[in-house]
């Protein structure tokens, strides 16, 4: 299969190719008949869930661009973004148009959203303390000295909050300080869906000071939480390798199989290299027959996956990958370009979204009301800043000038729910935004595109 795509396509690059021939593979030869299928309506903006019915085939007679086809039960085919919880509606932004989705239980709650019920979420194998637990029966355990474990996500839930923002932060740090307790590590670090431990602060000298420690180092990182490799990286999934003394057909057959791009080859734990469709493609191209070694690319790129994201971005780029170490030293991921591009279109799009409606603010507010405009324009910049809209637009009579046929009142309300959200966004949090915090967004654009028509 890769072959004739590289004959029918001889311009496109080898890691493009070998992305092709794993979507192809896993279309035609791995979807099984009972498998739920889940497909992006991407004119409607919503999902459509069903069960594959038979087996691939092939239509000649058919159109071009309809020839290949998967016969499919649908169960649902109008499923609202709002149905998927953040976790599972990320990945879903995959930008493979075929691929296997197993983290988090995503098959058995795609099968309860599939049959009309809510998503049940996930709750991380490490975690030792049921997410339905009320936030006495862990306080209790905590104080019994039993091991708690559970996702940052539920412990920020005893709260209410479902995302690390301003209001979360001291909420939760002053309670936790209240009752002695801390987390390992700090409940500020890592993934929302990462797991931490609930320890009570010791009255004996030698293991209060270690627990201190860890106490103060947390409290910076409430107020600043850079974006770290280990983010964006999967809860629950360890990368596909392949022993250094296997085939090369093996390392191929692996990389089909698994629909992945880049194996790492391990000889026990250590990395000796890594096989990606290139590296395969350059080997066949310069011996008859090729082994695992001959395709094996070394030195490889292995990073922390403690390290500042931006910083690796270049190199990303540039090697199409890099190997991710845990800290144990082990290799915990790899993290891909496709990765890179899946999670920024995610994190991208409120940011999107908040420059819109503040282009869209300004324009109106500078043509309507250039007095007011020019006032609350710092000496710094050439414009109001986000915020400051709320208070141009306080007194009923500014209003009026911009002719929009809005509630003033209701107005200033959602415009100071979107300046909170942006605030936390840009400031405080890098959680996912919720459902909740992104359609409030997105609503928000949408009334000031049709005002922005009216006017």
């Amino acid at each position: 299969m890769r072959r004739l795509l590289g004959e029918a396509f001889p311009n496109r690059t080898n890691y493009l190719l070998g992305n092709w021939a794993g979507q192809l593979w896993r279309f035609s030869h791995l979807i099984a008949v009972g498998d739920l299928v889940v497909l992006p309506l991407k004119t409607h903006g919503t999902f459509a869930i069903g069960v594959a019915a038979g087996p691939y085939q092939f239509r000649s007679d058919a159109p071009l661009g309809t020839q290949h086809v998967l016969p499919v039960t649908w169960q649902r085919t109008e499923v609202a973004r709002e149905e998927f919880q953040p976790d599972l509606r990320n990945t879903l932004g995959s930008l493979l148009t075929v691929f296997q989705l197993t983290r988090h239980d995503a098959p058995a709650r795609i099968a309860a959203i599939g049959a009309g019920k809510p998503d049940p979420g996930w709750r991380s194998p490490a975690a030792t303390t049921d997410s339905t637990a009320s936030a006495e029966e862990i306080w209790a355990q905590v104080a019994a000295g039993e091991q708690v474990m559970l996702s940052i996500r539920d412990l920020l839930g005893l709260w209410g909050f479902s995302r690390r923002t301003t209001l979360s932060l001291d909420v939760v740090a002053t309670e936790l300080d209240e009752r002695g307790i801390v987390t390992r590590p700090p409940f500020t670090r890592g993934r929302i869906d990462s797991v931490v431990e609930l320890i009570a602060l010791s009255t004996e000298p030698a293991e209060a000071e270690d627990t201190t420690i860890t106490a103060e180092q947390d409290e910076p990182e409430t107020h600043h939480m850079s974006v770290r490799i280990r983010n964006i990286l999967p809860d629950d999934r360890l990368p596909v390798t392949i022993n250094s003394d296997a085939t090369l057909l093996d390392a191929i057959t692996t990389m089909l199989g698994y629909g992945v791009a880049q194996l790492p080859v391990l000889d026990g734990t250590h990395v000796l290299g890594a096989v990606s469709w290139e590296s395969v493609a350059k080997a066949q191209l310069s011996k008859s027959n090729p082994t695992l070694r001959d395709a094996s690319t070394s030195p490889v790129h292995i990073v922390d996956q403690n390290e500042d994201l931006f910083g690796r971005i270049d190199e990303i780029e540039r090697n199409g990958f890099i190997f991710v170490k845990g800290d144990g030293h082990h290799i915990v991921s790899v993290l891909t370009a496709n990765d890179l591009a899946r999670q920024f279109g995610t994190m991208a799009r409120p940011f999107s979204l908040l420059s819109e409606a503040e282009l869209r603010l300004r324009s109106q507010v500078q043509k309507s009301l250039p007095e007011q405009f020019a006032q609350h324009t710092p000496k710094w910049g050439t414009a109001p800043t986000f915020g400051q809209y709320k208070n141009i637009l306080d007194k009923p009579e500014a209003f009026e000038q911009l002719g929009w046929p809005l509630d003033h009142r209701r107005f200033l309300d959602l415009l100071a729910a979107v300046v909170a959200i942006r605030n936390d966004l840009m400031h405080v949090s890098k959680d996912p935004l919720t459902a909740q915090h992104l359609n409030a967004i997105e609503s928000f654009v949408k009334m000031l595109r049709l005002v922005d028509q009216m006017s």
